[in-house]
């Protein structure tokens, strides 16, 4: 790689949440990284990416995916194309409509539906 070091872009906060408290909260978060991803790192994303698809055919074992149709840090897409390639014969997608990518912090009901849709998914399984 040419420049593997070069910085393509920064993580906007912004797009994880709608949620301004959390927003605040992770802005003042000194564990929290902040700066440019690399070149590097944005190309061996995609390299795993495209080594992890022609897998998802061997997924055969229970699974929950939320995933918020607003999101713009990961696409829809991708979990509609894991869900469709999965041989798994318990899996559920469930899409929240206005859900940003951290959809346990979403506002108005959301994050507190999303982990109580999660907790019963996982007691469902446990009891049987």
């Amino acid at each position: 790689m040419l420049l593997p070091s070069f910085p393509v872009t920064a993580t906007d906060f912004t797009l994880a949440t709608r949620n301004g408290d959390y927003l605040e909260e992770i802005s003042k978060d000194p564990l929290i990284y902040r700066g440019y991803w690399s070149a590097r790192t944005i190309v061996s994303l995609l390299e795993i990416s495209d080594k992890l698809l022609p897998k998802f055919s061997e997924i055969k074992v229970p699974f929950f995916i939320a995933h918020g149709d607003e999101d713009k840090i990961c696409h829809l897409d991708g979990s509609k194309k894991f869900y469709e390639l999965s041989r798994s014969s318990d899996k559920t997608l469930k899409v929240y409509s206005g859900g940003y990518h951290s959809l346990h912090w979403e506002p108005d009901g959301m994050g507190t539906e999303v982990l109580e849709a999660i907790v019963k998914w996982l007691e469902e399984r446990i009891e049987s």
